[in-house]
């Protein structure tokens, strides 16, 4: 197979995962062509982190394989503080600033201030890419005989704090580096929480994805929503962004650990391997096959029904390991547990089983004669002293200290009651 049948293709990875995917297009490319000392022009590649670039991997031959110094960018080394503190979205009273010598610590906002510090290289880089990628020597016509544009990746995890914190400024910043002429076009390729449910590292997941998934809906649909947003955003240094009118995503997929008949990738590392192998494809042999498959999906006969009945393009699409399965109510009621076992182990000073957790959350909803979907409505009232505990770092709070007492102080009663008769049996 020759070079030419290569499109352009930018692929962005952010975070470990993007990283690791990227890592991973690039040495199938360099399988497939082992004559080639480097990655031709019209294929560009840019990771960023908040972290150091991962280790290099080899090709079949013993070909090494790692980023250049213009395919990765490492950004929030120093002053991510003090931008956070300066931020208008940075939240109000919220002193959990970002540290320099950690990475994002699977916290969003970290995340973002971290790309915000350095959002002009980072902007600068992007259109380097995508002009190199639309540059190239070798000339690629769509159907009707016009010149071709160029497709960019925004390749993640949602469950992290870089990826999941950087994806909306990074996808706002390619934007305005695009042609608004229907050739150019901005793909998502996310990774779902429960991708990382078999390791230890699951505070945030699910929360993290439930949060980026609900943006990705509402930044994805059109109408008052979209229109509310106004003009621009400042993003430090870089300063105006330009919102998009249309849809901020040409398309998104979704990739979970696990279909509906079961089969799963257990280990996230393997997934992110097979995500760099899927988009090699997308980049080589397999672009008219999926330039076939987009141009259908985005025909008439391919929309779908949303809540109120309309029909509507449809918003995520699944991939051939993986189904959305994720029910936000079920993240939702996660949160709650670990919201409701953080408060606990802060008052009483010992750890909660899972099993305990759940009864927990069961009693209070009861109690309190919520239904299940208003689960958010606990969320509500024991946010304050969590997010209290979170950022001054202490384990142990006065009962005095939490906010919204009438049901949450008795709740702790009901929870020291609890785990007296515990403790006596």
């Amino acid at each position: 197979m020759a070079t030419t049948k290569l499109q352009r293709n930018v692929f962005i990875g952010l975070g470990g995962s993007g990283q690791t995917s990227l890592l991973e297009i690039k040495r199938s490319l360099l399988e497939v062509y082992p004559d080639l000392d480097s990655v031709p022009a019209q294929v560009q590649f840019l990771a960023i982190d908040t972290d150091r670039q991962i280790a290099e991997t080899l090709t079949s031959s013993g070909k090494i394989v790692k980023f250049e110094s213009n395919e990765f960018l490492q950004v929030g080394n120093q002053g991510a503080g003090r931008v956070a503190e300066a931020a208008e979205w940075w939240p109000e009273g919220c002193s959990d600033y970002p540290k320099a010598s950690r990475g994002a610590s699977q916290k969003r906002l970290h995340g973002r201030a971290k790309l915000a510090v350095d959002a002009l290289r980072v902007k600068q880089r992007l259109s380097d890419a995508i002009s190199k990628a639309k540059d190239n020597a070798v000339e690629t016509l769509d159907d009707d005989g016009s010149s071709a544009g160029v497709k960019v990746w925004i390749v993640s995890s949602l469950a992290g704090g870089t990826g999941a914190g950087m994806w909306y400024d990074i996808a706002g910043l390619i934007r305005g580096s695009l042609e608004n002429d229907g050739h150019d076009e901005l793909f998502g390729m996310f990774v779902t929480g429960d991708v990382f449910s078999s390791l230890n590292t699951v505070g945030f997941v699910l929360p993290n994805t439930y949060a980026c998934l609900a943006e990705l809906q509402w930044l994805n649909s059109m109408g008052a929503a979209r229109k509310a947003m106004g003009d621009s955003y400042d993003l430090h240094a870089a300063k105006e962004i330009p919102i998009s009118k249309d849809k901020l995503f040409d398309c998104v997929f979704l990739a979970t650990s696990k279909n509906s008949d079961g089969l799963s990738i257990s280990s996230p590392s393997n997934l992110f391997t097979a995500l760099g192998r899927f988009l090699f494809f997308f980049a080589g042999e397999g672009a008219s096959a999926f330039n076939s498959w987009w141009s259908n999906k985005n025909s008439d006969a391919n929309m779908v029904a949303n809540s109120h009945g309309e029909r509507v393009p449809a918003l995520f699409y699944g991939l051939g390991i993986s189904e959305i399965v994720l029910d936000s109510e079920n993240v939702k009621q996660r949160d709650a547990y670990l919201c409701t076992a953080m408060l606990f182990e802060s008052l009483i000073g010992t750890p909660v089983s899972l099993d305990r957790q759940e009864k927990n959350v069961g009693d209070f909803l009861e109690q309190n004669e919520y239904e299940e979907r208003d689960t958010d409505q606990m969320l509500n009232r024991f946010a304050s002293p969590v997010e209290m505990l979170k950022q001054k770092g202490k384990y142990t709070i006065p009962e005095s200290r939490i906010e919204n007492k009438d049901d949450p102080a008795k709740f702790v009663g009901h929870l020291k009651k609890i785990h007296s008769a515990d403790m006596a049996k």
